[in-house]
């Protein structure tokens, strides 16, 4: 395992106690919280990640279809394959002063080890975008993770959506869903809302 990339959660503080609403799709593996923050805790991340004075980083390397290359529609549509990032957690260490914001969403989800933690902005489109499928963490390579797990914190409510083979999960705010991080998917951007903000993680 690849330890430099993973930190043991140790003296976390206990979680807080929330009423959620839990649906499990058995044919994608997925696992559906909404509400998943006490509403004082998730007004507290939504306002700071959705604030003026959050530091985002524009990331020209958004995955890509390979279909680009052959068909001149989605070749005009590259001008969408953009997005803006802040990494806030990775290679065993926190890499954002904005970590701390999370950390009632880790006590949350219990994890063993992170390996990574991310903010992603897809912007307001005139026709919805969809982007490529892909798996999380591909880059280090799929054994390294086997049986880790991606969640994923909607931080606004839009029209926009997370995609995957035999279905979608809307962009509701305060909604969390969980699969395993192999599980190829999509993002969207948005065409009713200024923004579609999410919170990736991974971990074990």
């Amino acid at each position: 395992m690849h330890r430099a990339l993973l930190t043991s959660l140790k003296n976390r503080a206990p979680a807080s106690v929330v009423t959620i609403l839990k649906t499990m799709d058995p044919l994608a593996n997925l696992e559906i919280i909404d509400n998943f923050l006490p509403p004082e805790e998730f007004e507290r991340i939504s306002e700071a990640f959705t604030g003026q004075d959050f530091p985002w980083f524009v990331n020209k390397a958004k995955v890509m279809h390979v279909a680009r290359m052959f068909d001149p529609e989605l070749q005009a549509a590259e001008i969408y394959n953009w997005q803006m990032v802040n990494y806030l957690y990775g290679n065993g260490q926190p890499l954002s002063q904005m970590y701390e914001y999370v950390l009632p969403i880790i006590n949350l989800l219990q994890p063993r080890a992170l390996i990574r933690i991310k903010a992603n902005l897809n912007h307001h489109t005139d026709s919805l975008q969809e982007y490529a499928f892909h798996t999380d963490c591909g880059e280090y390579g799929s054994e390294e993770f086997e049986g880790a797990t991606t969640a994923i914190l909607y931080l606004n409510s839009n029209d926009g959506y997370t995609k995957f083979h035999n279905g979608r999960v809307d962009s509701v705010a305060n909604r969390l869903v969980k699969f395993p991080v192999n599980t190829p998917h999509s993002g969207t951007s948005t065409t009713n809302e200024k923004y579609r903000v999410v919170l990736n993680i991974n971990y074990f």
